[in-house]
């Protein structure tokens, strides 16, 4: 007859078995801590968070978004001004509130040879650059990596710039006159090109060393 087993002796058989069918079923090595965070990233929930995440810079800065909130809301005032301009223009109707004698007069100026450019009028030209530039201040446009889109929105800004500015000088010396609502365009246009030029300067340096290259 055999001597029955002591504790120790049960303890010593039993363990190695448990341990085996520990691993047997994947239980048999803790996850730590990293691992945890790792398969966690991996989850549904994690891609879910990361797709949501705002927009940063390729430096991994947050994107400038006083830029692109106030370019946006100055390209929307600007093409309001614009549109009304250009009803005024096809329909010949005097502007609203604007004297029509001295040297403000806004009718003398919308009705001159200056109001049309290669065969379009100004106002036109006036809403299209206000409807482009507002595309290119949306956030997406300003989180892009891409170079192309930055040169593009900042080559636009500078001709309508130049347009604005030719507008003012065709106004003080050769009509003699001036329109409210075109001064009021020709301010909104610098306005977004410095917004636009600060905020491309400010993307410039915030970019690593390595993606200036």
């Amino acid at each position: 007859m055999a001597p029955p087993k002591t504790a120790p002796q049960r303890g010593a058989t039993q363990g190695p078995r448990r341990g085996a069918a520990q691993q047997a079923a994947g239980r048999g090595v803790p996850r730590t801590a990293p691992e945890r965070g790792a398969a966690q990233g991996a989850s549904p929930r994690g891609d879910r968070q990361a797709a949501t995440a705002p927009p940063s810079e390729p430096g991994g800065r947050p994107t400038l978004r006083w830029t692109s909130l106030s370019g946006m809301a100055i390209s929307v005032v600007g093409l309001a001004i614009a549109a009304y301009l250009t009803y005024d223009h096809f329909s010949g109707s005097a502007p609203l509130s604007c004297p029509d004698t001295g040297i403000v007069n806004c009718l003398k100026v919308t009705t001159s040879s200056y109001s049309v450019i290669f065969g379009v009028p100004v106002a036109v030209l006036g809403l299209v650059f206000f409807a482009v530039m507002a595309v290119f201040q949306l956030p997406r446009m300003w989180a892009s990596p891409d170079r192309r889109i930055g040169g593009a929105r900042l080559a636009w800004a500078v001709i309508g710039t130049g347009t604005a500015l030719w507008l003012v000088y065709a106004e003080l010396f050769r009509i003699n006159n001036i329109c409210l609502y075109c001064t009021a365009v020709h301010v909104l246009t610098l306005m977004v090109f410095a917004t636009t030029a600060i905020g491309t300067a400010l993307r410039a340096d915030a970019r690593p060393v390595s993606a200036r290259r």
